[in-house]
C-alpha cells in the first residue's frame, strides 16, 4: 500500500502516510474485519525499510505480514513527522578514509515545500559513515513538536544505574540528558543525539541513584531543542 492518503470524501490530505498513520490504518483494517489477536512487533533485519520504523503485523504470534518506511539508500527529504517525501540513491561511490566527494541532489530532494517542517537526511546503506541530518530552517523557525508531544520515555533501574529509553513521535532534535542535575556524580555514555520519527535510543547512565529511574527523564534534565516549543 503506498500513495497519496484520502479522507472520507476522496479529498487529498496532501501527504503520504506516516509510519505511525499507516499503523493506524492496518489497525482499523483489522478492527473492521473482526480480526482479533493482533500485535506489532519490531523489524529490524528487513533491509528494504528504514530501520526503527518497520514492524511485524501478528495475530495470536503469527506473523502474517510486515509494513514500514521504504528505506532511503542515501539521500532521503523527510517531514518532521517521519513521511518521505522524495529519496534518491547512489550507486558504486567509492570514498578513501581521509578523502571527500560531493554529490548532486536531485531537485526534489532539495526544493521544500516547508523548509521548516522538512529535513534531508543521507543515509549509507553499508553503514560506513555516520547518518547526516540537514536541518533547512534555523531552530527557532523549526516546526519542532513540544517535547510532550515529540517523544515518549521509559526508565528503569539496571545493574550500576540506570537505562533511560526514548522514542521519537516526531523528529526529536539535539536530545540530552542532564544527569549531573539528579546525581553530582552521574554520568552518561551517549552523547547528543536527535532522533526522526519511529527511532530510540537508550541512554545508559551510570549512578547510585535508582530508588527513582524516571528522575532522569524530567523536563529540567532530559533538554532537546524541542525545549522551544514546550509551555512551561
Amino acid at each position: 500500500m503506498c500513495g497519496q492518503a484520502f479522507g472520507s470524501a476522496h479529498t487529498c490530505v496532501c501527504g503520504r502516510l506516516s509510519f505511525f498513520q499507516f499503523k493506524g490504518v492496518i489497525e482499523a483494517l483489522l478492527r473492521e474485519l473482526n480480526i482479533k489477536g493482533a500485535s506489532f512487533a519490531p523489524e529490524k533485519a528487513n533491509p528494504s525499510y528504514h530501520p526503527g520504523r518497520c514492524a511485524k503485523v501478528l495475530i495470536d504470534g503469527k506473523e502474517i505480514g510486515v509494513f514500514g518506511t521504504i528505506h532511503p539508500t542515501v539521500a532521503a527529504r523527510y517531514g518532521l513527522s517521519g513521511e518521505v517525501l522524495a529519496s534518491q540513491s547512489f550507486d558504486d561511490v567509492e570514498l578513501g578514509a581521509v578523502s571527500h566527494i560531493g554529490l548532486p541532489l536531485n531537485e526534489d530532494i532539495v526544493s521544500y515545500g516547508d523548509a521548516g517542517n522538512e529535513l534531508v537526511v543521507a543515509t549509507p546503506s553499508d553503514n560506513a559513515f555516520a547518518r547526516v541530518v540537514f536541518n533547512p530552517a534555523e531552530i527557532i523557525d523549526q516546526k519542532l513538536a513540544a517535547p510532550a508531544d515529540a517523544f515518549e520515555t521509559s526508565a528503569k533501574a539496571v545493574e550500576g544505574g540506570v537505562e533511560l529509553t526514548v522514542t521519537a513521535r516526531s523528529y526529536v532534535r539535539d536530545l540530552f540528558c542532564m544527569v549531573d542535575k539528579v546525581d553530582a556524580k552521574a554520568s552518561v555514555t551517549e552523547g547528543m543525539v536527535s532522533l526522526l520519527a519511529g527511532e530510540s535510543v537508550t541512554l545508559h547512565i551510570a549512578t547510585d541513584a535508582v530508588s527513582d529511574p524516571a528522575a532522569f527523564a524530567a523536563a529540567n534534565v532530559l533538554r532537546s531543542a524541542n525545549d522551544l516549543k514546550r509551555e512551561w
